[in-house]
């Protein structure tokens, strides 16, 4: 009998993640505003989890004017880092960004916002991440790299420049990006079922010998 609940606990707990693609993280820009980007220099916004997760896209949108070579920014590099504490800690990942899916979005009178994509597939566990944007190296001939703003608020990481040592807290920003995957969820294995009927099977024959 034992060896029969048993085997309904292992049957209920083999369980192996299914997923649902999705929009996870969504900082829209606002207006122009953006931060500047230097050589050597990173900001850095944080986005939170809550159940593992295969995260396929991050979108982030930077600065430049349409239509003037000088001014369209080249793809910056996006880092991944782990929570340390308030700040990013232990880096995941750090790539180029490509060409973007959307349009830029263009305002006539300003700065527009050019969309930056980096692709791919991170498994994530539950938890708080960041990720930093810093330049690809020299800036457009018409000024710094500079990475849109989404609210007046939050709590932007900076981290001032090359020959630094460690992240800052900085001004209380929060920055335009994007964040998609697939959520994890819940499902069980073929084997799970084999094992769950088994217990089941067994479970009815104990009943129905005490019955007797």
């Amino acid at each position: 009998m034992r060896g029969l609940v048993c085997g309904l606990s292992v049957a209920l707990f083999l369980v192996l993640p299914a997923t649902a693609s999705g929009q996870l993280w969504d900082k829209q820009p606002i207006g122009s505003s953006a931060l500047h980007i230097t050589d050597g220099e990173k900001w850095a916004d944080y986005f939170v989890l809550s159940d593992p997760t295969t995260v396929t896209l991050f979108r982030v949108w930077t600065h430049g004017i349409e239509g003037d070579p000088d001014y369209i920014p080249p793809h910056p590099y996006l880092s991944l880092y782990r929570d340390g504490g308030g700040l990013p800690g232990d880096l995941v990942h750090s790539a180029q960004m490509g060409a973007s899916s959307i349009a830029p979005i263009i305002n006539p009178l300003t700065f527009s916002m050019f969309p930056h994509d980096l692709g791919g597939s991170w498994l994530l566990g539950p938890g708080t991440y960041w990720l930093a944007l810093h330049d690809p190296g020299p800036a457009p001939a018409g000024g710094e790299h500079s990475w849109a703003v989404s609210a007046f608020d939050g709590a932007a990481a900076h981290w001032p420049s090359a020959s630094a040592t460690e992240w800052e807290k900085d001004l209380p920003r929060t920055l335009a990006f994007q964040v998609f995957g697939e959520a994890a969820t819940v499902v069980p294995e073929p084997g799970t079922f084999l094992l769950l009927g088994t217990g089941l099977l067994g479970l009815g024959v104990v009943v129905w010998r005490r019955k007797e």
